[in-house]
C-alpha cells in the first residue's frame, strides 16, 4: 500500500513540469499584422539579376515545400517577386 502512495505523490508532483513543457519550442514567435511569418534567405550571387533570382526561388520553394503533406498552398506572386507558403 505504501508503494502505491508514493507512485501516486511522485507522479503528482511530476505533472506540473510536465505540463510546463507544452510548446516551449514555440514560445516566441514573429507576427507581422497579426499573422505568423517566417522568413528564409537564399544567398545567391551579387551578378544574378532579379528574374534569375526569383527563378531561383521558385526552384527552391518547389523543391522544398511541394511534396510536404502538411503545407495547404504555395503562393507565388509575380509582380513583388515573393512567395508565400
Amino acid at each position: 500500500m505504501k508503494k502505491y502512495i508514493l507512485t501516486v505523490i511522485i507522479l503528482i508532483m511530476s505533472l506540473p513540469s510536465m505540463i510546463a513543457q507544452v510548446d516551449a519550442g514555440f514560445s516566441n514567435v514573429p507576427v507581422v499584422n497579426g499573422k505568423v511569418v517566417f522568413e528564409q534567405f537564399i544567398l545567391v550571387d551579387q551578378k544574378v539579376s532579379a528574374v534569375q533570382k526569383y527563378a531561383l526561388l521558385q526552384k527552391w520553394v518547389k523543391g522544398k515545400y511541394s511534396d510536404n503533406p502538411l503545407v495547404s498552398a504555395i503562393r507565388f506572386d509575380d509582380k513583388n517577386q515573393s512567395v508565400t507558403v
